[in-house]
C-alpha cells in the first residue's frame, strides 16, 4: 500500500492539468519567438545605419583634418609700384593658432615686412610666422621686370600643429617704371639724370700688389661706401620727406667693391641697404646706425640730404666672430622724416 497522507494528496495536481500547463508555456515561447524574428530585421538594421553613420561621421572628421581648408585673402591693390606699401587682410582663426606667411622666388623681386618693429626683409620660398594678426603690411621690390606678377600665401597652423590646417594665396603685380633702363653715372661716364658719391671711413687695408684672385679686405674699423641715385627729382616745399630704409644682401668688400655672397667666420664681411626718400620734400641731414657682430654699434657721420625718389646704397664692413650668425639692426634717423615705421630693419645673416 502507498502511504499517502492526506495533506500529499492535496499538493498533487491532476495530471491532465500539468499537461495543460505544459503545452501553455510552449505556445507561449512560439508567440514570444515569432514576435523576436518580426523584430529583428528592423532592429539590425537600425544598428546597421547606426554604426555606418558614425563610421561616415569618423571618416568626414579625418578628411576634415587632412584637408586645409580655404583662406579667402584681400589686398588693397592689385597693382602696386615697387617698393610701395600693400596691405593685405583676411579673417579670423576659430581656434587658437599662428598665421605665416610665404613667397613664390622670382628672379628680381624681394619683399619687405612692414611692422611695429620696423621692415624685416624676408627670403622666398620660406614660411614666416607672423602670429594671430589678420593682416599685413608689405612692400615689394621689383629690379628686373617692368610688370611682375607675384603669388604668395598665407596659412594657418592651429597649436600643436605640424601643418597647415587652412591655406590660402593671391596675387599681385607689380609695377616698375624704371625697369626698362635707368643709368648711374660712375667716373667713366657722367649724365645729368644720375649722381654717384663714394665716402668711406679713413682706414682700408690696401689690395695685394699683383693677386691671383680677389682676396677679401679685413677693415680693423667699419667702413662703408655711399652710392647716390636719382632722377631728374624735384622737391614740393610745401612736402613732407620720408626716409625709408631696406636690407639689399650681405657679402665681402675687395678693394672699394662690393661682392654678395656667404660670409665665413672669424672673417671680414659687409652687408649693404638702401636708404631711400619716399617722399615729395627733401630730407635734412640723417645719419645711419648699425649694430655689428662684434657687439658695437656703428653710427654714421651726418649724411647729405637726399631728394625725392632719391636713394644712397651703403655697405658697411666689419669683421666677424666664431658664432654661426648675427642678427643686425640698423635704423636711419632724419628729424625731419613724417613717418618712421620704415626707418629700420632686423636681418639675422648665417657665418659660414
Amino acid at each position: 500500500m502507498n502511504d499517502v497522507t492526506p495533506q500529499e494528496k492535496k499538493r498533487a495536481l491532476p495530471l491532465p492539468l500539468m499537461i495543460l500547463g505544459f503545452i501553455g508555456i510552449i505556445v507561449l515561447m512560439a508567440w514570444i519567438s515569432i514576435k523576436i524574428v518580426n523584430l529583428a530585421p528592423s532592429a539590425f538594421s537600425s544598428l546597421a545605419s547606426l554604426a555606418e553613420s558614425l563610421n561616415e561621421r569618423r571618416e568626414q572628421a579625418a578628411l576634415d583634418a587632412n584637408t586645409a581648408k580655404k583662406i579667402t585673402i584681400t589686398s588693397n591693390v592689385s597693382l602696386a609700384n615697387t617698393d610701395e606699401t600693400i596691405t593685405l587682410s583676411w579673417g579670423e582663426a576659430s581656434v587658437p593658432g599662428t598665421f605665416t606667411f610665404a613667397y613664390e622666388c622670382r628672379e628680381g623681386i624681394t619683399i619687405d615686412l612692414i611692422d611695429t618693429d620696423g621692415v624685416r626683409s624676408i627670403d622666398c620660398a620660406t614660411n614666416y610666422n607672423i602670429g594671430t594678426v589678420t593682416n599685413l603690411n608689405l612692400s615689394i621690390s621689383s629690379t628686373k621686370d617692368r610688370y611682375a606678377d607675384v603669388t604668395y600665401t598665407v596659412a594657418f597652423l592651429g597649436t600643436n600643429d605640424t601643418t597647415p590646417r587652412a591655406s590660402g594665396n593671391n596675387k599681385l603685380t607689380v609695377l616698375n617704371t624704371e625697369a626698362t633702363g635707368s643709368i648711374v653715372a660712375t667716373e667713366e661716364s657722367t649724365t645729368n639724370e644720375e649722381a654717384v658719391s663714394t665716402v668711406e671711413t679713413p682706414t682700408i687695408s690696401p689690395e695685394p700688389a699683383q693677386p691671383t684672385e680677389p682676396t677679401p679686405t679685413t677693415p680693423s674699423t667699419p667702413t662703408y661706401t655711399e652710392e647716390y641715385v636719382y632722377t631728374v627729382p624735384v622737391s614740393n616745399p610745401n612736402g613732407r620727406t620720408d626716409l625709408g630704409i631696406a636690407y639689399l644682401g650681405t657679402g665681402t668688400i675687395v678693394g672699394k667693391t662690393f661682392f654678395a655672397g656667404k660670409i665665413e667666420k672669424n672673417e671680414s664681411g659687409a652687408i649693404q641697404f638702401e636708404v631711400r626718400n619716399y617722399g615729395t620734400k627733401t630730407s635734412g641731414n640723417w645719419t645711419f646706425s648699425a649694430a655689428l657682430p662684434d657687439g658695437t654699434t656703428y653710427t654714421s657721420d651726418s649724411q647729405l640730404p637726399l631728394k625725392p625718389n632719391e636713394r644712397a646704397l651703403l655697405t658697411i664692413g666689419f669683421s666677424t666672430t666664431n658664432t654661426s650668425s648675427h642678427t643686425f639692426a640698423v635704423t636711419v634717423q632724419d628729424s625731419t622724416d613724417t613717418t618712421t615705421i620704415n626707418n629700420a630693419f632686423k636681418k639675422t645673416v648665417s657665418f659660414y
